[in-house]
């Protein structure tokens, strides 16, 4: 059995095969098989292969032969580090004119050449290079290697990029996200419930989308915000099937650990599809769960999802809030400590049996001033009243 080259040896061959004029990319594969992450790093800071093709050149005579172009293109994607690897947009001039943009089965023949390249590399730098601004059609080429080894992107920075520039603009009235996910559908067996589980994944507040739209009172289009809230509403309206998941999905979301700017997007969903009484029947338990979360829009959703539908908590439901309660009460929210004592009260109102319960939890609390006789009626009201 060989043994495996050396750093030394492979940059040696490296730098032979490149002395020689040779663009043939199986030669430089034979000698980078079995490269490690680290030597690979090595060897693009001191295989100097990057000089061969500029960003573009001044006349047509200029122009880098197609084969070298490929080869350094291979050499890029099997070396650099993943936020080095280049990007599709820019390969569409590499080593030519400005005017003469790379096209059809040449930008075709230089994708596949990046493809070899990647292939190579570690599912760990896959990953981070999904992240980085390299281009929708180099996305797809770490995203299907990745496929092909049974792993699907799980980063935040991989998944973002894929709600911004890879899913359509998922305006209301427009078929083309459906379409998407219809068309593709293992991203809708994977990427898309990734968003509820990895933090930042969709931005809490930020731009999800520029949709551009023709308006006759604006000559030349429009342009109109879209958030990530959005993406999912749509989704849940488009494919009806999904949106029991979906619910369950952003009240699970909420329970991660995630910042409140982070978690904001799924309590904003959550609301905007306006679940029905007995959907927040369904889920009381989870919803009473969300009363002990951090983020204080959280407890907001918990607390107007709650109240409609006290009358109709189980008994253990209704131990489960009283418990969560001296959480609740113990933070120095002044909003969320009115709208907990408000549940409360009708609670006991519609529960007389847990009266006591609840005046040993709010009697056990420090409220501020003015929430203090609101607080002294709960203590005070008798069982049964």
């Amino acid at each position: 059995m060989t043994a495996p080259a050396s750093l030394d040896e492979r940059r040696a061959a490296l730098k032979r095969l490149l002395a020689s004029g040779e663009s043939a990319i199986g030669a430089y594969e034979r000698v980078l098989e079995g490269a490690s992450e680290k030597d690979r790093r090595s060897l693009f800071k001191s295989v100097p292969f990057t000089r061969l093709v500029p960003p573009a050149v001044e006349w047509e005579w200029d122009a880098v032969p197609e084969d070298t172009v490929r080869m350094c293109f291979f050499l890029r994607a099997a070396l650099a580090g993943s936020d080095d690897a280049g990007d599709d947009y820019g390969a569409r001039w590499s080593g030519r004119r400005g005017g003469d943009p790379r096209e059809g089965a040449d930008l075709e023949r230089l994708l596949v050449a990046h493809r070899r390249g990647a292939a190579g590399r570690s599912g760990e730098w896959l990953e981070q290079a999904a992240g980085s601004p390299g281009g929708v059609a180099f996305w797809h080429t770490y995203r299907s290697l990745l496929a092909e080894r049974g792993a699907h992107l799980t980063s935040a920075p991989s998944l973002e990029y894929f709600a911004r520039r890879i899913v359509p603009a998922p305006h209301p009235t427009s078929d083309e996200t459906q379409c998407f996910f219809e068309e593709n559908p293992t991203f809708l067996d994977h990427e898309f419930w990734q968003f509820f589980r990895v933090e930042g994944a969709l931005p809490g507040s930020a731009l999800f989308v520029w949709m551009y739209r023709e308006d006759p009172s604006a000559p030349g289009g429009d342009f109109e915000r879209l958030h990530s809230h959005d993406l999912v509403r749509y989704m849940a309206t488009r494919f009806p099937d999904l949106r029991p998941r979906i619910l369950s999905e952003c009240l699970a979301a909420q329970r991660r650990d995630f910042s409140a700017y982070n978690a904001r997007v799924f309590s904003r969903a959550w609301e905007a599809l306006e679940p029905t009484r007995e959907e927040r029947l369904a889920a009381a338990s989870d919803i009473i769960a969300l009363l002990g979360a951090g983020s204080s829009p959280t407890v907001s959703l918990a607390h107007k999802a709650l109240l409609g539908i006290v009358g109709e908590l189980t008994v253990e439901q209704v131990d489960a809030l009283v418990q969560v309660s001296a959480q609740v009460l113990a933070r120095c929210e002044k909003k969320l400590l009115r709208g907990h004592l408000r549940l409360l009260a009708a609670l006991v109102k519609a529960h007389p049996g847990c009266a006591a319960a609840v005046s040993d939890v709010v009697a056990g609390a420090e409220f501020p001033l003015d929430l203090r006789d609101r607080a002294a009626a709960l203590v005070a009201a008798p069982a049964g009243s």
